[in-house]
């Protein structure tokens, strides 16, 4: 169930509760109006469940955020014990990319050998796309990984290609057979002879195509439930939060907070129609704030969109860090199980969000357990709003 459905109320309707949110969303309005392109922005304290978004419903292409919903899919095989991290995948020639990578060879003959885990923590902590088209293929390819996604009722998140595939488009050539004599070499060759003609039409095919895509408000809600929880067992969700703690990029998300701030958080780029990061930052009390920025821009200016992500950071931080500790927020229970992290229980109530009001609480019938979704109300385009989870 996506956070539009679930957690979503009108600025109007919790104006008068809260006179302060509305500050912060104009401010992060403001410094979203600053890029020359589109902007989609959520920030959600997660204690207190309590959040803004600007233009929080539009559809984005992910980039490398994709790969945090693919591995959310493997950890639930590990979980579920059809995949063993342990495992050894052998690769070959054909089967490395371009772009990010990390990877090299390390078997005769071009190919190589990982296990699982080395993989996943290559994919995200390094953003490697040889890894991440592995770790796609281990998780049943993209339909899998979607229906995953849908069952767990994040249905607002689609993840539709492999990098090879989505590189060939992007760049004209995507009409050719995926096969074995694909190598990185080969796939390079054939981008640098694509037509000018030919990149132009697919680049605005590109743009138009909803494939591999998400919302900022349904990646905060991956984000929020993962934190959780939700998603997989504890175990699996400390591996995947201890890969997303820290990352090679130090500007963006990890600009907007004070040097040494906790940072768990994955970024996605892909020339002009992506500059991306989303995750969690810790906040001075020990509370959490998801942040996710996504931007997608005419033309490529990689420098202001980070600024411009780091700037909304360091508005919500600055908020939720001024702000008294919430009686809701903190510590989770005395023996509470959890990740790296100060991860709450699921909640056993939920408010469904109307555009009237609050509904609920649910009458939920067992731990974690979620009413059935409401159609969602959406946002005129570029509106900014306030939503409220009640644990």
């Amino acid at each position: 169930m996506s956070l539009a459905t679930l957690l979503v109320a009108t600025l109007a309707a919790h104006a008068s509760a809260d006179t302060t949110l509305p500050s912060l969303q104009a401010r992060i309005a403001a410094i979203a109006a600053t890029v020359d392109g589109d902007v989609g922005a959520a920030a959600l304290h997660l204690e207190s469940g309590v959040g803004v978004a600007t233009r929080g419903d539009d559809l984005f292409f992910l980039a490398s955020v994709y790969k945090l919903p693919i591995a959310v899919a493997l950890l639930r095989r590990a979980d579920a014990g059809t995949v063993g991290l342990g495992d050894t995948v052998r690769l070959a020639p054909w089967d490395f990319r371009l772009g990010r990578a990390t990877l090299a060879p390390n078997a005769p003959g071009g190919g190589g050998a990982y296990t699982v885990a080395e993989l996943l923590r290559a994919m995200i902590a390094d953003s490697d796309n040889t890894a991440g088209d592995a770790i796609l293929a281990l998780a049943g390819g993209p339909s899998a990984v979607t229906d995953t996604l849908r069952a767990l009722g994040l249905g607002g998140i689609r993840i539709d290609r492999s990098a090879l595939a989505t590189l060939l488009e992007f760049y004209g050539v995507g009409d050719l057979p995926l096969g074995s004599e694909l190598t990185p070499e080969r796939v390079a060759a054939l981008v640098q002879a694509s037509r000018a003609a030919d990149r132009s039409a697919a680049l605005d095919r590109f743009a138009r195509e909803p494939w591999d895509s998400a919302s900022a408000l349904a990646v905060a809600e991956l984000l929020d439930r993962l934190w959780r929880g939700e998603l997989l067992s504890a175990r699996s969700t400390a591996l995947l939060l201890g890969h997303l703690e820290g990352g090679w990029i130090e500007t963006r998300l990890v600009a907007g907070v004070p040097p040494g701030t906790r940072v768990w958080h994955k970024t996605g780029s892909y020339a002009a129609a992506a500059t991306h990061d989303a995750g969690i930052v810790e906040l001075p009390d020990g509370t959490h704030l998801v942040v996710v920025v996504l931007v997608r821009q005419p033309r490529r200016d990689t420098e202001a969109a980070e600024r411009a992500i780091a700037a909304i950071t360091r508005a919500a931080w600055e908020f939720w860090a001024a702000r008294p500790s919430n009686p809701r927020g903190g510590q989770p229970d005395a023996g509470e199980a959890r990740p790296r992290s100060r991860a709450t229980r699921p909640s056993s109530a939920r408010r469904c969000g109307t555009a009237a009001g609050w509904r609920g609480p649910h009458p939920a019938t067992r731990a974690g357990s979620r009413p059935r979704p409401r159609p969602a109300r959406r946002p005129r385009r570029g509106s900014t709003r306030t939503y409220r989870r009640t644990p």
